[in-house]
């Protein structure tokens, strides 16, 4: 690493730790700041390289331990290990021929963070379900407001067990669409600076075992034990998002034959803003997308 992108990156590590230590301990409102600790990270990432990341992501890494053990952790499987697979893998080349590469797909770089992200959700309501059924007060992980109300608290804790596998499903999904964007923006505000020129995703195909994964996690979701179904239906729920990429990418191949491209393509995502379920179509898209590139495939065709 040259000593100049060192310096770089020591800086864009002590602004992702300060702007997290700002979200993390509610010095100022977090919502506003918590996905702020990306930016630096991705910038000197796409403009520098991995090692630039992975130095960046250390050093703020290490501010994140100010606020303890779990924040820390908190940290590195939040911010710290995305960004850094995110970059490496986006900066990388295949070789098709042996005087032509092309960049990985970026299809493919989301498809892996999903899987990452169902491994974490999963986990995150098993212990979900184990805090909130077993011997835990709940009324200390509530408002004092809720305190001296059994019967609402009760209420409140079946509610929770009941959606939270939609929850921590709805927050993956917000967590890698919002994690993906930062990237295109960082990456269109440093044009001509960074290491790759787009970050777009065009048409792909994930491996069979992604399908192979949903349709696991969709098997466990019936099973016996409370506690492996919720986590089943959280993976499940983030396992459908590659899947939306790719009925989003193919939409946008196919839009190019559209007059007046842009205007619906705008009234498409508009649309989806006001009708969250319609993302269903998307989804349905890149299911039949892999079914018919596995059937092809079975069958010695190709796609």
């Amino acid at each position: 690493m040259f000593a100049g992108h060192r310096q770089w990156a020591i800086m864009a590590g002590v602004i992702s730790g300060l702007l997290f230590l700002l979200a993390a301990g509610s010095m100022l409102p977090s919502l506003l700041l918590v996905y702020t600790p990306f930016l630096p990270l991705l910038a000197v990432g796409l403009m520098l390289g991995a090692p630039s990341a992975i130095l960046a992501s250390g050093i703020a890494s290490g501010f994140s331990m100010a606020l303890g053990p779990d924040v820390f952790l908190l940290y590195v499987l939040m911010f710290a290990i995305p960004v850094v697979y995110f970059v490496r893998k986006s900066l990388s080349q295949q070789a098709l021929t042996p005087t032509h590469r092309i960049w990985f797909s970026q299809g493919l770089v989301m498809t892996d963070l999903a899987c990452y992200a169902a491994i974490l959700v999963a986990a995150i309501a098993g212990s979900l379900h184990e805090t909130l059924s077993g011997n835990t007060n709940l009324g200390a992980l509530l408002p004092p407001v809720m305190e001296g109300e059994p019967e609402a608290l009760a209420s409140v804790r079946s509610w929770i067990l009941e959606k939270s596998f939609v929850i921590l499903g709805g927050t993956a999904w917000i967590q890698l669409s919002l994690f993906y964007g930062l990237a295109v923006l960082v990456n269109f505000l440093l044009a001509n600076r960074t290491l790759r020129p787009s970050l777009a995703v065009v048409p792909f195909m994930p491996s069979g075992w992604l399908l192979a994964g949903l349709m696991g996690a969709g098997v466990l979701s019936f099973a016996d034990n409370p506690a492996s179904s919720l986590a089943a239906k959280a993976a499940f729920i983030t396992l459908l998002f590659p899947y939306f990429l790719m009925g989003l990418a193919l939409m946008h191949r196919f839009s190019i034959l559209w007059p007046s491209r842009r205007l619906w393509l705008s009234l498409v995502y508009f649309f989806m803003l006001v009708f969250p379920a319609s993302v269903l179509g998307f989804i349905g898209l890149g299911l039949a997308a892999q079914a018919r590139h596995l059937s092809n495939r079975s069958s010695g065709q190709t796609s």
